[in-house]
């Protein structure tokens, strides 16, 4: 199942752009990616969302004209200590819980005070009941790759040309090299200054579904 990128602009605005991708360029790229499958070139307003986040690649500096430096990455690493922490705490604390909860159990039937409080047990579900509630954007973080820095640009761009194609009349499809709309995303990328075969687009795009 297709997922929604989660970084998607949801309302299209104004671009100050100093390079630009006109609509005549990019309804190129559709009719040459469409025409051996017989797909119709979707409109300029069909186009207009995906012409939107384009134009937004091209111009922010750091993104996309080279592979961006250290601090870039820096949130995603965040999340992925997060993840771990979260982790962790699933795996370990059932059983700290237990533990604490039997010594409690095993001071009172011996008529003394636990040195457990049942407070610090009390702590300890409230931490369980957080780990296990956080987000999967948090869950599910991965290590970044420095050589995969367009990777989630790629397949907003895919997630996109689909959207486009399916307001034009056609069904979405798997993200396979003979794709038309992987051939889009390829030349997109070839726009933007990412030079990727078609076949590493696809593969890349597998892996993000």
């Amino acid at each position: 199942m297709t997922r929604a990128p989660s970084t998607i602009a949801r309302k299209p605005g104004p671009v100050l752009s100093t390079k630009e991708l006109s609509s005549k360029t990019l309804r190129g790229w559709f009719s040459d990616a469409g025409r051996a499958a017989g797909w119709p070139v979707p409109d300029a307003q069909q186009l207009s969302e995906l012409r939107y986040h384009l134009n937004i690649y091209a111009n922010v500096p750091h993104f996309i004209s080279r592979p961006p430096g250290p601090d870039y990455f820096l949130p995603e690493r965040n999340r992925l200590k997060v993840a771990k922490a979260a982790t962790d705490l699933i795996k370990h604390l059932p059983q700290m819980i237990d533990n604490a909860r039997a010594t409690r159990m095993s001071a009172t039937s011996q008529g003394v005070e636990s040195f457990l409080p049942a407070s610090l047990v009390e702590k300890f579900e409230t931490l369980l009941q957080s780990a296990n509630a956080l987000p999967p954007f948090y869950r599910d973080a991965r290590k970044p790759n420095p050589r995969g820095y367009w990777h989630e640009a790629a397949y907003i761009i895919w997630y996109l040309t689909q959207k486009s194609w399916r307001d034009a009349g056609r069904k979405p499809q798997y993200p396979k090299p003979t794709s038309p709309s992987v051939v889009v995303t390829a030349s997109a990328l070839e726009w933007l200054g990412i030079r990727q075969k078609v076949d590493t687009v696809s593969k890349v795009l597998v892996r993000m579904l």
